[in-house]
């Protein structure tokens, strides 16, 4: 028996082969196989529980603020909130409802330049490690809303 699966049900073997085949691999690259294999459906989950759709368009948090993008989003001026990286922005009955980042942990500065940009922008931050998708437990999620469309905070996911 494991920690983690405490009942012999029909999956068992395979549950086994898996968390073998994951020991066989250094502790970074087992925890990098486990990102890899929950991506899709992690980031799907999380889409459907709020009611989503990805957007088509570039992930430009000007779009979220009501504005047209007149910048080259390649080069990154003014697209991106600070601490930017693995940025999507995700619509709710057709318009940008949330503009999201995975950025790898920075400093308290950093952070604080985020907190700054959302309140200059008349924006809510929220930051948490559940349920970020790009690289769980090693990016963290930052989500930003329009203070009118900001869900409540028991909107929020808390496992799979």
């Amino acid at each position: 028996m494991s920690r983690f699966k405490t009942r012999r049900d029909k999956d068992y073997e395979q549950w086994m082969n898996a968390v073998n085949a994951l020991r066989a691999l250094s502790p970074d690259d087992a925890h990098r196989a486990w990102a890899e294999a929950t991506h899709e459906e992690s980031m799907q989950s999380w889409a459907k529980s709020r009611g989503l759709k990805r957007s088509g368009g570039h992930a430009c948090i000007k779009r979220l603020l009501g504005k047209a993008c007149r910048y080259n989003c390649v080069l990154g001026r003014g697209c991106f909130p600070p601490m930017h990286d693995h940025c999507s922005l995700w619509l709710k009955n057709g318009k940008p409802h949330v503009f999201v980042s995975q950025p790898y942990p920075g400093s308290t500065s950093e952070v604080a330049e985020c907190i700054a940009f959302a309140n200059e922008n008349g924006l809510v931050l929220r930051i948490g490690t559940w349920p970020a998708w790009h690289y769980p437990g090693a990016v963290l999620m930052m989500e930003y809303f329009r203070r009118s469309t900001e869900p409540p905070i028991t909107d929020v996911a808390v496992g799979p």
